[in-house]
């Protein structure tokens, strides 16, 4: 069994959103909204709240076994990056809902997947960026949107890319 253990290195990132959880095979969706916390180049953490899950069937019980070996769709709203994979472990994290496991699919290329780690934010870089409270609150309507961020209000770490100098 020590065979099947994870060998590649996870990286701990910023929560990002997922707005779209569904089992691919059926596109019945599984979840309105869950978190990325965790990544590595073999796969991805996903927190999903008990109260997010859709089909009644998952939200009354206490594991999520069943869905051990589906392949899933989500889409990371931050990045509006849609990923393939296939659920390999659930756990149950009490009070604050589960946690999946997800193996990207066979087809990516393992290239790609360290870029997309490259690109994952992490805790670290957002650390001296404090969010102000009145950019956008949860009803998003062109009335409610108070103001805007620009470059200055983000850290010049986050904006800059690797070998190119901003001006």
């Amino acid at each position: 069994m020590k065979s099947d253990r994870r060998t590649a290195t996870r990286k701990q990132v910023c929560p990002l959103t997922i707005s779209h959880f569904s089992v691919v095979e059926s596109m019945v969706k599984l979840a309105k909204k869950g978190h990325v916390v965790n990544a590595s180049a073999k796969g991805f953490l996903v927190h999903i709240k008990r109260e997010d899950l859709i089909p009644k069937s998952l939200k009354s019980n206490l594991n999520l076994e069943v869905l051990l070996g589906n392949g899933v769709i989500v889409k990371i709203e931050e990045m509006n990056l849609e990923l393939f994979g296939r659920i390999s472990r659930t756990k149950l994290l009490g009070k604050e809902g589960f946690e999946l496991a997800i193996d990207y699919s066979e087809e990516a290329p393992l290239y790609w997947r360290e870029c997309l780690m490259d690109l994952l934010p992490t805790p670290e870089e957002f650390s001296d960026f404090q969010p102000n409270n009145n950019l956008i609150s949860d009803d998003t309507s062109p009335s409610k949107i108070h103001t805007v961020a620009t470059s200055k209000s983000i850290p010049r770490n986050v904006i800059s890319i690797k070998g190119v100098k901003s001006r």
